[in-house]
């Protein structure tokens, strides 16, 4: 078994983060808090903003540059 730099990566609850930030607007203190309080788990200011990124990233399909640059040049030529 081979050991791994750095502390252990804890399990957060990425759908309870993703509705702390989104739905319920929440800054990343207070989304840090209120996780705390509602799963007992601690959790800093800092991992809550690098787990919602995380989190957010793999939610959304990733689109190649070209899809993405096709989309925005019949946005601005179609208004679309």
């Amino acid at each position: 078994m081979e050991k791994k730099p750095g502390r252990p990566r804890i399990q957060t609850n990425d759908e309870l983060i993703l509705r702390l930030r989104d739905e319920e607007n929440n800054g990343w203190q207070k989304g840090a808090e209120v996780y705390r309080d509602r799963t007992h788990q601690w959790i800093s200011r800092d991992t809550f903003k690098r787990r919602y990124l995380e989190a957010k990233a793999a939610s959304k399909p990733s689109k190649s540059w070209a899809e993405e640059f096709a989309e925005e040049l019949v946005q601005k030529l179609f208004g679309e």
